[in-house]
């Protein structure tokens, strides 16, 4: 009953959101074809290289570079579009989460 907790492991490169988003990652052109793809009918990922979008992809790109054993694979971006529906106004928490 006491909840879920989140661990955090401060000063590694696995948590570091805001420096894993600019990152360049191998997984970038998937990415970027998938985030077009990605709930098109949902007003948040509509516009192209839009806000939802443009966040979508950041939140994706960090978590493939944080998951090197995995990297990306098809169908996170729908995860992550909904934990972004989830927390519409705090990627890191999407980030930490996902």
């Amino acid at each position: 009953l006491g909840g879920i907790t989140l661990r955090v492991r401060a000063g590694t490169h696995q948590d570091d959101y805001a420096r894993l988003r600019e990152k360049e990652s191998p997984y970038d052109s998937a990415i970027k074809r998938d985030v077009n793809r990605t709930l098109p009918q949902e007003e948040l990922f509509r516009e192209r290289h839009g806000p939802g979008q443009t966040a979508l992809f950041r939140l994706l790109r960090a978590l493939s570079i944080r998951l090197c054993d995995i990297g990306y694979c098809q169908s996170l971006n729908f995860i992550v579009a909904t934990l972004m529906g989830v927390f519409p106004d705090d990627e890191s928490t999407v980030f930490q989460c996902a």
